[in-house]
């Protein structure tokens, strides 16, 4: 087909659409626009000024201090321990017999010597009247014997009685002797049976959940018994404690006993006070610990057996020592350490750390009560550097927040 004679040339020198052409001008536009855009924040950012901090770049970093502080500071042991009684025993019956009443209440205290059980008591009453009978039997036939044994002695006396006969007297009155001694055992035996009807307490303290109940027959063989009591008061609680303070431990118990609070687990309050008492006589190998054992006097119903507690054992009080928030201690190659504000710069302190309580880090060299120490904030200070402090990090530790009540992890 011909194009028309009025049509313009289609060759390659001639002009393009006008779709196209806006689309370069878009394309330009857009181009302007960021170059100018980054034309302005380099001008905004050079407003600044060299004294100020650029975005990205890294000024000084921000820290707070604290000014280290003597106080008395008590020292704790601290473990995990379980209240013990003391003495716990399975009641049984000493005789054999059909239980017909407990007199007493499931987890009343009671008294040494206060009725538990009772058996029925006649086959026992029955059994001291027959031993009676015997021993009465064989009184009155020693009774009958001594008196022919006198008799025969007058006789033999008078010579008138063979010596042999007045032996054979005489042994029959040994053997009758030694049969009435048998039927009086038999008759104290007989009347402790008749006690051992009632069975009683052997000490003080709680019983727990009665195991049978009147109408079984018991006997002393049975294994789960009548009841469980256990002594409440006083009350023990077995923990154990690093063999790396057993030497402190002991040497602090020979001076004097080591005051012990128990606490319920995550409470801060303790829940009663003791002492320490026994220290076990050989270290676990497996976990390397050691077993002791505090007596409580009056736990009334805070503390039961089996319990698990927290145990905080007071080795003593240390006079005027010089403590800082244990986050301001560093460890490095070296040892410890801390970081020192000295005219706006960090500089480095080497110190000598004798133990860490609580949060605090009780500290024998490397620092003055005048010291600006950096506690928070180390993580971007650099040795030398410059550093922009930003104000205490609260009360001065041992000023205005004493350590004495404080509880935390033991280190």
């Amino acid at each position: 087909m011909q194009p028309p004679p009025d049509a313009p040339s289609t060759g390659t020198n001639a002009a393009r659409p006008s779709g196209a052409r806006s689309r370069w001008v878009g394309v330009l536009l857009v181009l302007g626009a960021v170059v100018a855009g980054v034309v302005a924040w380099r001008a905004r950012d050079s407003d600044r000024g060299p004294g100020r901090a650029r975005r990205g770049e890294a000024g000084p970093p921000a820290v707070r201090t604290v000014h280290p502080s003597t106080r008395d500071l008590p020292i704790h042991l601290e473990g995990i321990g379980t209240v013990t009684a003391l003495q716990t025993a399975v009641v049984r019956p000493q005789v054999a017999g059909p239980l017909v009443r407990m007199p007493f209440r499931e987890g009343e205290l009671v008294r040494e010597g206060d009725v538990l059980a009772e058996l029925d008591p006649r086959p026992f009453r029955v059994e001291l009247a027959q031993a009676e009978a015997v021993l009465s039997r064989e009184r009155a036939a020693l009774a009958a014997a001594r008196a022919v044994l006198e008799r025969d002695r007058r006789l033999h006396a008078r010579d008138l009685l063979a010596i042999q006969d007045l032996e054979a007297q005489q042994a029959s009155v040994d053997a009758l002797e030694a049969t009435e001694r048998a039927a009086r055992a038999a008759v104290d035996r007989a009347r402790l049976e008749v006690g051992y009807a009632q069975v009683r307490a052997p000490f003080d303290g709680r019983v727990g959940l009665r195991r049978v109940d009147p109408g079984n027959v018991v006997s002393p063989s049975d294994a789960d018994g009548l009841v469980v009591i256990t002594q409440v008061e006083p009350i023990a609680v077995v923990f154990s404690l690093p063999q790396d303070d057993l030497a402190a431990v002991r040497a602090r118990m020979a001076v004097e006993a080591l005051p012990v609070e128990v606490f319920a687990s995550g409470r801060e309050t303790p829940l009663a006070l003791g002492r320490l008492t026994v220290i076990d006589n050989r270290i676990d190998p497996a976990t390397g610990t050691v077993r002791m054992r505090a007596e409580v006097p009056h736990a009334g119903d805070a503390l039961w057996p089996n319990q698990l507690v927290e145990v905080r054992v007071l080795l003593e009080t240390r006079a005027g020592v010089m403590v800082l928030p244990d986050a301001a201690v560093q460890h490095g190659p070296e040892g410890p350490f801390v970081y020192v504000v000295v005219d706006g710069h960090a500089q480095v302190r080497p110190v000598q750390v004798e133990r860490t309580v609580d949060d605090l880090a009780i500290l024998s060299s490397g620092v003055a009560v005048t010291d600006d120490v950096i506690s928070e904030g180390q993580s971007r200070v650099r040795p030398g550097g410059e550093v922009q402090r930003e104000g205490d990090a609260g009360p001065e530790p041992g000023r205005s927040s004493p350590v004495d009540g404080a509880r935390g992890t033991r280190r």
